[in-house]
């Protein structure tokens, strides 16, 4: 039984690490900032966000507010 439950243990283990190094590779690869500013209010960010959107020098924008009450404007090229 012993015998058993080592097997078990490894195999789920490397299950665990594929599964980590996938979603980290994942998550690397998609949605991660290019750049980060710090604005004053959602409109700032939202404003400042299309603005750098339609200068086609990023793809996208994300805003989120702070603990602050500022905001975050994350853009990804």
């Amino acid at each position: 039984m012993r015998k058993k439950f080592s097997k078990i243990a490894v195999v789920a283990a490397g299950v665990l690490m594929v599964s980590a190094a996938g979603g980290a590779t994942a998550q690397a690869a998609d949605g991660v900032p290019d750049k980060t500013y710090i604005v004053a209010s959602d409109a700032q960010c939202l404003a400042w966000g299309k603005a750098f959107v339609a200068s086609g020098e990023y793809k996208g924008f994300g805003c989120m507010v702070r603990s602050d009450g500022r905001w975050d404007l994350d853009l990804i090229k």
